[in-house]
């Protein structure tokens, strides 16, 4: 099956597949990290998650298995705010390379956080000494308010303030 195929079939009015009605809800997006403090920090203080769950050296010997990293051991934290969870690793066997993630490349790029005022939140983060990779952004014909940060290690962050007044439309955010 093609790209275009797929697109297409997704788009399709016929019954949901079975692994749709198995699909509770999004549960985590999961981060790897080299520097646990600071990373951690930036989540908890700056953002205001709450840990929920944290093990210092989690190495049972399923976790090689799903993971698919042999002999791994990593430290994890299961971090929420708002029903959103991030689950944050830093592995201690294997370690992970550095890799700088754009916006273009292939797989997950960044994790989106709303906030009640983009400008708000860009000025706090400048003040943390965090660098935003622009100004806020209008986007989505007026719907929102973006702009991304580069949280600890590379870590795209996406922050979007919604502007509810606006009516938003597929037409009126091609034009964006």
């Amino acid at each position: 099956m093609t790209t275009d195929q797929a697109l297409a079939s997704e788009d399709s009015q016929g019954p949901p597949h079975p692994l749709s009605l198995l699909v509770a809800r999004p549960h985590h997006t999961a981060l790897s990290c080299r520097d646990w403090v600071k990373t951690k920090s930036f989540f908890v203080d700056l953002l205001g998650f709450q840990v929920i769950g944290e093990i210092d050296r989690r190495e049972e010997p399923a976790l090689s298995v799903v993971s698919g990293v042999p002999n791994g051991v990593c430290r994890f934290a299961m971090l929420e705010r708002g029903g959103y969870h991030v689950e944050l690793l830093k592995w201690i066997s294997p370690e992970g390379r550095d890799v700088d993630i754009r916006q273009n490349d292939i797989g997950i790029v960044h994790i989106a956080i709303e906030v009640s005022d983009a400008q708000a939140a860009r000025n706090l983060l400048l003040g943390e000494g965090y660098e935003t990779i622009s100004d806020v952004q209008s986007l989505r014909g007026g719907r929102a308010r973006v702009f991304y940060c580069k949280g600890p290690e590379g870590i795209i962050v996406e922050f979007l303030e919604l502007v509810p007044e606006q009516s938003w439309s597929e037409s009126s955010a091609l034009k964006t």
